[in-house]
């Protein structure tokens, strides 16, 4: 009986050390979805224009590739719906 209690602790204790050793600061959603996610808010909003004004600063300045300056427009249209009852 010892021993079985003994591997469950063991068990737990591994259950924690790989849990704790994948801890992040938060998801990384990439360029990607965030990016089809504000192209359909802004196609929502009537301010295409806008979001690609603000988002080439975004991609020209930063460090990381993420992406495109706005991708085709099919994705983030047909999601809109989503994002609108959302």
């Amino acid at each position: 009986m010892k021993a079985k209690h003994l591997v469950i602790v063991l068990l737990l204790l591994l259950y924690l050390f790989l849990s704790s050793s994948i801890l992040t600061l938060g998801h990384y959603w990439g360029g990607d979805f965030s990016a089809y996610i504000m192209q359909s808010v802004s196609f929502l909003e009537g301010t295409e224009s806008e979001f690609i004004h603000q988002n080439s600063f975004t991609i020209q300045n930063s460090n990381a590739a993420l992406g495109p300056i706005n991708y085709p427009w099919g994705f983030p249209i047909l999601i809109s719906p989503v994002i609108y009852l959302g």
